[in-house]
């Protein structure tokens, strides 16, 4: 979701909504609901980095409260 800022009768207005999250956590999320759910190794083959990485990509949308993990495995709220 983008969001832009428009100059309308001497004020700025915030059009559109505003989801808090950066383009890569967008793009992780999007990734996550796709699957449905998502390993950290499945992860690390999708964005094509380490599992680390991915480990630590999937912990951040959790820390958002758009995810969850469980066993090791991480799904979209």
């Amino acid at each position: 979701t983008q969001f832009e800022l428009r100059r309308e009768r001497q004020r700025w207005e915030l059009v559109g909504e505003f989801t808090g999250l950066s383009l890569t956590q967008r793009q992780s999320l999007e990734a996550l609901r796709a699957h449905n759910r998502l390993t950290p190794t499945q992860g690390a083959d999708i964005w094509g980095g380490s599992r680390q990485a991915a480990h630590k990509r999937l912990d951040g949308l959790c820390q958002l409260g758009v995810a969850f993990a469980k066993d090791g495995t991480y799904y979209p709220k």
